[in-house]
């Protein structure tokens, strides 16, 4: 099963965000194992930014970070087909992520 993680999910995991980390943390360990996280290129610059900016974070340690997220998620495009569609919120309701709108879509879309 692939998902699509938007520079929202990046950046709680990254900077551990409440009250979502502990649910985007689920993400990413299943992400090591039992899914392909998806990213786009234009997250990966928008997160390198918000650590660099942001943040104290050193541009060392902003590359790393995303040599690191390289390592672990598949880059790919916004309107990439080979995201798999699954019914509506199947996976956030799985994970109980907390969520600010009801959201439905035909492709996996965490965010």
């Amino acid at each position: 099963m692939k998902v699509f993680l938007d520079t929202n999910i990046l950046l709680d995991y990254l900077l551990k965000r409440q009250p979502f980390y502990d649910s985007v943390k689920k993400i990413f360990d299943m992400c090591l194992f039992k899914i392909d996280g998806c990213v786009t290129p234009h997250s990966l610059i928008d997160v390198y930014y918000m650590l660099s900016e942001r943040t104290d974070a050193t541009p060392d340690y902003c590359r790393e970070t995303i040599l690191k997220l390289r390592a672990v998620l598949y880059i790919t495009s916004e309107n990439d087909d080979r995201v798999l569609p699954l019914q509506e919120t199947a996976l956030l309701t799985i994970l109980k992520i907390p969520c600010k709108m009801n959201l439905q879509y035909q492709q996996v879309l965490i965010t």
